[in-house]
């Protein structure tokens, strides 16, 4: 259904200023089309973000008004990344501006002449400061399909803050609308699989039907959130529903599909995760002096019930920094090394973000906070625990033979490394 010119003329459009490496990317990025396509479905040779034009594996840094060639660093931020079949990579990005000017008057931030997966990853914010006169100024555009994934967040400034000629999928991450028209528009359905939604907008969600599977939802409109009743998830126990005609939620109703246009408040929550605050790993066997990082085990390693832990890494301490021990090199004396131990939370929990050093313990022993990582709906954490070995003494035998008058029969000095 199109409803710019409508919106425009009867709406006064308000504008508020509001987390890897690659193969940690690949779960995320998964081709988003299959099976037999349409032209619009298809992803488009290339993606419009800011002014600036990207096609496959080419990406442009904050404030850039060019893109550059290649593939970020592992350990870059600031940057959107077009990396190839419609997959678009923003990490801790944020932009500023009109956006690129299409179809005669429409200005997008984000534009994709076919389908798009936008997957995050730190941070991200895009503010669309168009006239609001124009016919539409848009956060994220696109003329095919629309996901969004990833791990990271995003906050959209835009009269039009998601809008798609065809569905609009939410597989994860978390997006916040804090004032927009239109927060989505989509020509067909908007399916919310997981992640974490605020949106707060003048007029209602508009699409074809709304399917929601997972996640968490709070949305404002002053029109009503939505203008079809949503399919709500199969464990729909385990979430709390809060309805209201009124925007800030007070005087909650019961639920009424039939009203479905008449909720300003619609609020579907998961219950609140409880937080982890002390964390201990034990029994984890580590390599011992001249032994290989093979034989660093987790077999008898004991948890908390609240986590377990998802990778590890061993490093060294050479140069003044920290560096990747190889697999195949013998662990040295005189060498400090730490083991970094990601934990992830079970279902219902999140570590703590007071969590500090002396909250962790490592084998009975002190460890360190590494990395508190803040996903959409939940935090984990990585804990570094820093060990080394001293030279092994070496031990002297003197073997003196029987002596023959002023003649020695023999004399023998040996030596062996008590660490053989």
């Amino acid at each position: 259904m199109k409803i710019r010119m409508r919106i425009i003329t009867s709406v006064l459009l308000t504008f508020a200023i509001l987390l890897g490496t690659f193969s940690q990317l690949a779960v995320y990025a998964a081709p988003i089309i299959a099976g037999a396509l349409t032209e619009s479905d298809a992803p488009a040779e290339t993606v419009w973000v800011g002014n600036v034009e990207l096609s496959a594996g080419r990406y442009v840094l904050n404030g850039s008004s060019y893109a550059e060639a290649g593939e970020p660093a592992d350990d870059a931020t600031g940057y959107a990344y077009y990396m190839a079949n419609g997959v678009l990579l923003l990490n801790g990005y944020t932009y500023e501006g009109t956006g690129k000017t299409h179809d005669t008057s429409e200005k997008s931030a984000i534009y994709s002449e076919g389908s798009l997966q936008v997957v995050l990853v730190g941070k991200n914010e895009i503010t669309n400061t168009a006239d609001s006169g124009i016919w539409s100024a848009n956060g994220i555009r696109a003329k095919g399909k629309l996901i969004i994934s990833g791990a990271g967040s995003i906050t959209l400034n835009a009269p039009y803050a998601i809008y798609c000629d065809s569905l609009v999928q939410i597989d994860y991450g978390k997006i916040v609308i804090p004032s927009a028209s239109v927060a989505i528009e989509a020509g067909g359905d908007l399916i919310i699989n997981d992640g974490v939604i605020h949106m707060n907008s003048s007029l209602p969600v508009f699409a074809t039907a709304v399917y929601i599977n997972g996640g968490s939802i709070v949305a404002t409109a002053s029109q009503g959130v939505f203008k079809t009743a949503p399919t709500f998830p199969s464990n729909m126990e385990s979430y709390t529903l809060t309805v209201s005609r009124n925007q800030d939620g007070s005087n909650p109703q019961e639920y009424s599909a039939s009203n479905i246009t008449r909720y300003k408040y619609f609020s579907l929550t998961l219950p609140e995760r409880e937080a982890i605050d002390a964390v201990s790993i034990a029994g984890v066997v580590l390599p011992e002096l001249r032994q290989t990082s093979s034989a660093v085990s987790f077999e008898d390693a004991a948890f908390g019930a609240s986590y377990g832990y998802s990778d590890w890494k061993l490093q060294s301490y050479v140069g003044d920094t920290w560096q990747n021990v190889d697999a195949a090199a013998a662990i040295g004396a005189e060498i400090q090394y730490r083991i970094v131990v990601w934990l992830a939370p079970n279902d219902g929990y999140t570590f703590s973000p007071e969590t500090t050093d002396d909250d962790v313990s490592f084998n009975g022993e002190a460890a360190a906070v590494y990395e508190l990582v803040e996903n959409p709906d939940f935090y984990a954490l990585a804990i570094a625990y820093e060990f080394s070995y001293e030279t092994p003494v070496t031990a002297y035998m003197i073997t003196v033979a029987a002596k023959d008058g002023e003649d020695t029969v023999g004399v023998k000095i040996t030596s062996e490394n008590c660490g053989d």
